[in-house]
């Protein structure tokens, strides 16, 4: 099957970072106009949101091979979990593939160590 080289070219450099991480082979077809976010987050039971839309746990989108496809241009992230300061931000989703990491901060009202 033929590929247009641009295409072709960022496939293969995401399986290339993919197979470091995970030791698996993985390919991301990223279209003109998207782009690829991988959200590092904690605590675990955190959840994430982007424009509103549940992405899933910290846990889960914290793997090595997840990734979030989005369209260009500028977008809400939501991180929220029980005990904890939510965060909130707007981000400009630019170029092939970006990277946001979000620790949260346990509320002062929250019980626990």
């Amino acid at each position: 099957m033929k590929v247009g080289g641009f295409v072709a070219v960022f496939a293969l450099s995401l399986t290339v970072l993919a197979c470091t991480a995970s030791k698996q082979s993985r390919v991301i077809a990223i279209t003109q106009g998207q782009m690829a976010l991988r959200i590092e987050c904690a605590p675990d039971e955190a959840q994430v949101r982007i424009d509103g839309v549940p992405q899933g746990s910290c846990r889960w989108l914290s793997k090595p091979q997840k990734v979030v496809l989005l369209k260009a241009g500028p977008h809400e992230l939501e991180v929220r979990a029980a005990g904890y300061t939510p965060f909130l931000s707007q981000f400009s989703a630019e170029g092939m593939q970006q990277s946001l990491t979000v620790h949260l901060v346990r509320s002062a009202d929250a019980k626990g160590p």
